[in-house]
């Protein structure tokens, strides 16, 4: 998966809404929204610094991980 492009002031805007297009299309439809791929180490830290709701997919696990209640837990499947 590619990363959400950054914009840098006074880089070239139009390479910027390119990249973010690009981004968009490949992540974000209709069909569905594509959960940022992190490690198990990574989502713990980050979770110290995301709100309530972010999800992720730990590719240690193969599980898919939200921040509730500032506590990380799974996505479990019935």
């Amino acid at each position: 998966m590619s990363e959400i492009p950054v914009y840098i002031k006074e880089e070239d805007e139009y390479l910027y809404n390119t990249l973010l297009n690009i981004y968009l299309r490949d992540n974000v439809s209709q069909n569905g929204i594509v959960a940022p791929s992190r490690k198990t180490s990574d989502i713990t830290e980050l979770s110290n610094t995301m709100p309530d709701g972010t999800l992720w997919y730990d590719s240690d696990t193969d599980e898919i991980k939200v921040r509730i209640n500032g506590t990380i837990r799974i996505v479990q499947l019935v």
